[in-house]
């Protein structure tokens, strides 16, 4: 299907047919990028690994097939991917100096292989390349990319924010006031939508949401970071579910930033007197039920300041 696709390309298009497809590939490794820029998961480095590796093998066959240089593949591969890096790398400074860079030599270590397998290497030298890019993918997976662990994820704290400058929307878009609520302890998680810890984290959430909701001294929030979702997606969002917490949004992710917020999901424990007492950044399932006991056992020491 591929070759009388290209053939006709070629027939109508010879001059432009090479950058299209490159353009292509580009817009294929930013979407790849984009949907997680974010994640530290596993499962999505080894994606990278294999999403650069298929494209280094299309880019050998396509210049063996039409003679195209190979640095017309290789150039844009390698502008792309330092461009997403950085841009992951602005977006979230945590990501660096690990996980970013860790990202982009993946991605061309595993384009590499792609091209050099499709070009015949020997077989010795074809094993020791396929051999250094496993090394590096599971040296980047396993070592280098911090594991979640409930206990040393929950991390104390004594920072004091400006709450007067933390200022959200709620479901109907009315404005709220972060320092309306001093006097009462505040437990804020901030998610987005695609983030998939933070969804498994919300039945959890939810515990303790319900644990709390006759006491008036304690608020249960989710914050949904605005430069990732809208309003209007938040509130759809909130009805489709049951979950008793609160929605709040931030726009334009002012508040994301004022608390530092290192990814999602990231929940921060607020005392009656406005300081941040705790922080607990990521989630997994198989910790469930040692979160629930340990974020409420924080939350009843905290009321026994009251």
């Amino acid at each position: 299907m591929a070759l009388p696709v290209l053939s006709l390309i070629e027939k109508m298009f010879p001059k432009i047919r090479t950058p299209l497809v490159v353009i292509a590939l580009c817009v294929f490794i930013f979407s790849i990028h984009n949907r997680k820029l974010f994640s530290s998961e596993e499962s999505y480095m080894l994606s990278y690994g294999i999403c650069y590796f298929v494209i280094g093998l299309f880019s050998c066959w396509y210049c063996q097939k039409t003679g195209a240089k190979k640095e017309y593949f290789i150039v844009p591969v390698f502008v792309v991917s330092v461009s997403m890096s950085i841009l992951a790398y602005i977006l979230n400074q945590n990501n660096f100096p690990v996980r970013t860079p860790g990202l982009f030599v993946i991605g061309m270590t595993s384009f590499s292989l792609g091209y050099s397998v499709v070009k015949q290497l020997s077989y010795s030298r074809k094993t020791l390349t396929a051999l250094i890019w496993v090394l590096l993918l599971m040296l980047h997976i396993f070592w280098l990319i911090p594991t979640y662990n409930v206990y040393s994820a929950i991390r104390q704290s004594t920072s004091k924010i400006p709450l007067e400058n933390a200022s959200f929307l709620d479901a109907e878009g009315k404005p709220i006031r972060l320092d309306d609520f001093k006097g009462k302890i505040i437990i804020l998680d901030f998610w987005f939508l695609g983030c998939r810890p933070c969804r498994a984290k919300f039945p959890s959430y939810d515990q303790i949401a319900r644990k709390y909701q006759n006491n008036k001294n304690v608020m249960v929030v989710a914050i949904t970071m605005g430069k990732r979702d809208s309003i209007q997606e938040m509130k759809l969002f909130s009805k489709q579910q049951s979950f008793q917490f609160i929605y709040w949004y931030d726009l334009n992710n002012q508040v994301t930033k004022l608390f530092g917020v290192e990814g999602a999901p990231h929940e921060f424990i607020i005392d009656s007197k406005g300081v941040i007492r705790y922080s607990h950044l990521g989630f997994d399932s198989s910790y469930q039920d040692i979160y629930i006991v340990k974020t409420s056992k924080l939350v009843n020491d905290l009321i026994s300041e009251l």
